[in-house]
């Protein structure tokens, strides 16, 4: 049976769908959505790819960017970022163009490959939607990463378009009915540590996507249980550390130790992680194993890490936001935040880090216009910062 048009769903919701099915639904169902640096990024190179000035023809091969697709069977609808097509004996015949060609979809993706099938399912998914509209089988396609920009192929088995098949079906179910998957909880063992650091970013080596991990001088300053409850409106996870830790100036190195046995979280109950993209060179390095030390050579970077916000005790009198009388005290009184004395510049950003309010010169800034939820507001004036979280 075939899906009327009416009922088609993005095709590149299958991708979300995979990785965790209530962020799918959030997105897809509820359109929770806040487009943050890592989308617009992210967008920003879909959007080379799509450019449709950028189709060109090189002798055998033929490109072609942000084609529109569909499948009718599957009722899904939506873009492939390139589609190659190469002269070849067992092609098809296009519009206007002599010889047979072969297609071949590339998906771009921002970032570096997955340890999962997230992107192959959706690369599939396209595939499949190609091959319904040119009457033609496509055995395989490619997924080009931003990190480290090389190209990953991936062949279209049966077992993958099974999935799909699936896994689409089930998201015409969850839509039809409206359903979001509810949040669980998950309890995991975590040391915390912080170290000083002369480091300004964690990459090994210059335009590699290795990391470092810095092996002295760490202070632990968490060991116990952490349970996540899942993400959701005006929501934090909270970590309070067990020990001072004596911060003198500079950069500061944190590091979590994770360890993790047995069944873990399902991924419909994982919660939707904020991330922030770093300005510069990359600053979050991970090693996923079972080892004490981590080989260095298992130690990899990547230019996002979850978003988080310090709070502390400035005992020193010397160092921190400034506490004279004469600084600046942000306010919130439900429908306006205030401050103490007019600042240079006023920003109010998302829990995830998306700016919705940037202003100089002001005392006060309305919120009427802001949504329900968790707020941060960091105030400038002269060389000294104020950052304080509300709750609207």
């Amino acid at each position: 049976m075939d899906y009327q048009d009416e009922d088609f769903l993005q095709l590149s919701g299958i991708q979300h769908f995979a990785f965790c099915r209530r962020q799918w639904a959030l997105i897809h169902i509820e359109n929770m959505w806040v487009e943050n640096y890592r989308t617009t990024d992210g967008a920003i190179l879909h959007e080379k790819a799509h450019d449709p000035q950028g189709s060109e023809s090189r002798g055998d091969l033929l490109i072609l960017r942000g084609i529109h697709i569909h499948s009718a069977r599957l009722g899904i609808t939506g873009q492939c970022d390139v589609v190659e097509f190469r002269r070849s004996q067992d092609g098809i015949r296009l519009n206007g163009r002599e010889g047979l060609w072969k297609p071949f979809p590339v998906e771009y993706k921002r970032g570096e490959p997955k340890d999962n099938t997230c992107d192959s399912l959706q690369l599939c998914a396209q595939a499949m939607c190609l091959e319904e509209m040119l009457c033609c089988p496509i055995p395989q396609g490619a997924l080009f990463y931003g990190q480290p920009r090389r190209r990953l192929p991936v062949e279209f088995t049966e077992v993958l378009r099974q999935q799909v098949e699936d896994m689409v079906s089930e998201m015409h179910q969850d839509y039809r009915r409206g359903y979001t998957p509810k949040v669980g909880a998950y309890t995991f063992p975590t040391k915390i540590f912080m170290k000083q650091t002369q480091l300004d970013n964690l990459i090994r080596k210059e335009g590699s996507i290795m990391g470092v991990f810095e092996l002295n001088g760490w202070t632990k300053v968490f060991d116990g249980e952490l349970t996540v409850q899942g993400a959701g409106d005006n929501k934090d996870f909270y970590v309070k550390l067990d020990k001072p830790y004596h911060y003198d100036g500079g950069n500061v190195n944190i590091r979590f130790n994770i360890d993790i046995e047995g069944d873990v979280m399902p991924s419909a109950d994982l919660p939707v992680w904020h991330l922030s993209y770093t300005t510069g060179k990359n600053r979050y390095a991970f090693y996923r194993g079972s080892k004490e030390e981590a080989p260095q050579d298992e130690i990899f970077t990547a230019e996002y890490m979850p978003y988080m916000l310090f709070s502390y005790i400035d005992n020193t009198s010397g160092i921190g936001f400034a506490n004279a009388d004469d600084a600046v005290k942000i306010g919130f009184d439900g429908s306006q935040i205030q401050f103490s004395q007019p600042v240079d510049r006023a920003e109010v950003f998302t829990i995830n880090g998306a700016v919705v309010v940037s202003v100089s010169a002001t005392s006060a800034i309305g919120t009427s216009m802001l949504p329900n939820g968790t707020y941060i507001v960091k105030a400038s004036k002269g060389q000294n910062t104020v950052v304080k979280k509300i709750v609207k």
